[in-house]
C-alpha cells in the first residue's frame, strides 16, 4: 500500500497534519472512579473490521496488540508479546519471533453475576491467550471474505498475505482448498503455545508497529463461531486487556470495566479507573454536557467551542500532538479522478492554511501523509521547488495552477466544464468533518468554477 500510494502521494488532496487536539477534562484521573465521556458511535469491535478511530481506541482497551506504542515517545514497547526476535534470512526475508506474556485469560462481562469472569473451554478451563489465537486473528483478516479493510495493510507485511487476500471471492465463497494452501503459504506460524512467527518480505524498521496493530490481535475463535456477526455484542465478547465491555447500547453509550484478571505489565499497568463510560454525542452537545457536569472529559472539542472554553477552563483545557493527517482521498477508478490532472486540479484548489484555521487544534498544512516529526519522513521544505510546494505556495500561484491542470484535463479528455463528470464528495458527517467539507466544497466552486 505505501509502494503504490508513493505517486498518489505528490497529486492527492492532502489537507493537513493535525498536531493537537482540543480536550477538557474536569479532574485528575486519579479521583474518577466511574467516567463518563462523550465521543462518536463505534462502527465496529471486530478487531478484523474496525476501521474508525473510536473503534479503534476502545480496542486497545479490550484487545492489545503484540506491541504498543508508548503515548509520549512514540517509541514501539512490548504489548501482548513480552519480547521479540528479528533474524533476516538469505532470502532477504525477516523472521519476527514473539513471545507472548503467559497466564493472560480470556474473559467476558456477567451481566447476571454483574462481575468481570473468566472464560473456560468446554472441560472447564481457563481459556488463556496463545500463539494459537493470534495465528487464526491474522488469518481472519487475511481471510478474503472476511472483507477486512485494514487487512490489506497488514497483508504487504506478512510473506503470502497479498497472496491470500486476494483469492477471488466466488458466489459460493472462498475455494476451500485454495483458502488452506493460502494459509499453508502464509508467513505466520505458531512456533509453541506462546510463541507466534511472523515472516516479512524484508527489513523495514516500522514493522513491529504494523503487527501490533489491531487487525493482527488474537481472535476468540470459538465465541466467533458460536455467535457469528454478533460476537462483538457485550453478552457475547470475549476480550483479555485491562478492561472489559461491560455494555454497548448502540447510538447511546459503550461501557467498560476494569478487568481484575488483567495484572499488568511494565507497559500497560493495571488500570486505575474503575469504570469507563463513552457517551455517544455531537461535539456541541458535548461541551454542554461537560458544563452540566454530566461529563468529565470530553475529546475534541468543537471548533466553534474553542476559543470560549480556552478562556473559560484555563486549568482544564489541554491541546496536544496527534499522529494523525487530515486528508481527502480520491476514487482513481471513477472519472474524473482517473485522470491526473483532474486530481492535481482539485487537490491544487484546497487552501490548507484557512482549514488549519478552520478546525482550531494547532494543526499544520500538510503536503504529504507523513508527520514532519516522524522518523525519515520527507520535510516540505525540502521539496517547496517542485510540484509538491505548489500545494502550500501562495494563493495566487497555487490557484493558478489549479485552473491550469483543470484546462489540461478538458485537453486530455475532450471534455467541458459543461460535459464532465458530476463529483460528490462523501464525508464523516460530524460537526467539524461537515463544516470543512462546506468550506472545500466553496473552494473547489470559486477556484475551479
Amino acid at each position: 500500500m505505501f509502494a503504490k500510494r508513493s505517486l498518489i502521494i505528490l497529486l492527492v488532496l492532502v489537507a493537513l497534519v493535525a498536531s493537537s487536539l482540543g480536550v477538557i477534562n474536569a479532574q485528575e484521573p486519579s479521583a474518577i472512579k466511574i467516567a463518563v465521556m462523550g465521543q462518536d458511535d463505534i462502527p465496529s469491535l471486530d478487531p478484523s473490521l474496525a476501521d474508525a478511530v473510536s473503534g479503534i481506541q476502545v480496542l486497545t482497551m479490550l484487545m492489545p496488540g503484540l506491541t504498543i506504542l508508548n503515548e509520549s515517545t512514540v517509541a514501539v514497547e512490548p504489548g501482548l508479546a513480552e519480547s521479540w526476535t528479528a533474524e533476516t534470512q538469505e532470502d532477504g526475508t525477516v523472521v519476527y519471533t514473539f513471545k507472548l506474556y503467559e497466564g493472560i485469560s480470556w474473559v467476558k462481562y456477567d451481566a447476571a453475576a454483574g462481575e468481570v469472569v473468566q472464560v473456560t473451554d468446554e472441560n472447564g478451563d481457563v481459556r488463556y491467550v496463545t500463539a494459537a489465537d493470534v495465528l487464526f486473528g491474522i488469518q481472519r483478516s487475511l481471510n478474503p471474505e472476511t472483507l477486512s479493510y485494514y487487512g490489506e495493510v497488514l497483508a504487504q507485511w506478512v510473506v503470502g498475505g497479498e497472496e491470500m487476500i486476494s483469492i477471488e471471492v466466488g458466489e459460493e465463497g472462498v475455494d476451500a482448498d485454495a483458502l488452506a494452501a493460502a494459509k499453508e503459504a502464509l508467513g505466520v506460524k505458531a512456533t509453541g503455545e506462546y510463541e507466534i512467527q511472523i515472516v516479512a518480505p524484508g527489513e523495514f524498521a516500522f514493522l513491529t508497529n504494523i503487527y501490533g496493530m489491531w487487525m493482527a490481535v488474537p481472535q476468540p475463535a470459538w465465541a466467533i463461531e458460536e455467535y457469528g456477526e454478533a460476537w462483538t455484542e457485550a453478552a457475547n465478547i470475549n476480550t483479555y486487556g485491562p478492561y472489559a465491555l461491560k455494555d454497548w447500547s448502540h447510538d447511546e453509550s459503550v461501557t467498560f470495566i476494569v478487568n481484575p484478571f488483567w495484572a499488568g505489565t511494565p507497559y500497560i499497568p493495571a488500570p486505575q479507573i474503575a469504570e469507563v463510560t463513552n457517551v455517544f454525542l455531537e461535539q456541541s452537545a458535548m461541551v454542554a454536557n461537560f458544563e452540566a457536569g454530566e461529563l468529565q472529559f470530553i475529546q475534541p472539542v468543537a471548533p466553534n467551542d474553542v476559543d470560549r472554553v480556552a478562556v473559560e477552563y484555563p486549568d482544564q483545557f489541554r491541546t496536544g500532538s496527534d499522529t494523525c493527517t487530515y486528508y481527502y482521498g480520491f476514487n482513481t477508478e471513477k472519472a474524473p479522478f482517473d485522470n491526473v490532472h483532474a486530481r492535481r486540479a482539485f487537490s491544487l484548489a484546497i487552501d490548507r492554511d484557512i482549514i488549519s484555521s478552520l478546525r482550531k487544534s494547532g494543526d499544520a498544512p500538510a503536503a504529504f501523509f507523513t508527520r514532519p516529526d516522524m522518523v525519515a519522513a520527507p520535510q516540505q521544505a525540502d521539496w517547496a521547488d517542485t510540484e509538491v510546494g505548489l500545494l502550500t505556495a501562495p494563493p495566487e500561484e497555487r490557484e493558478a495552477a489549479a485552473k491550469a491542470e483543470l484546462e489540461a484535463y478538458f485537453a486530455d479528455t475532450g471534455l467541458t466544464m459543461d460535459t464532465m463528470p458530476a463529483v460528490t464528495l462523501q464525508y464523516n458527517d460530524n460537526e467539524t468533518h461537515a463544516l470543512v467539507a462546506e468550506v472545500v466544497q466553496e473552494m473547489f466552486a470559486n477556484v475551479l468554477g
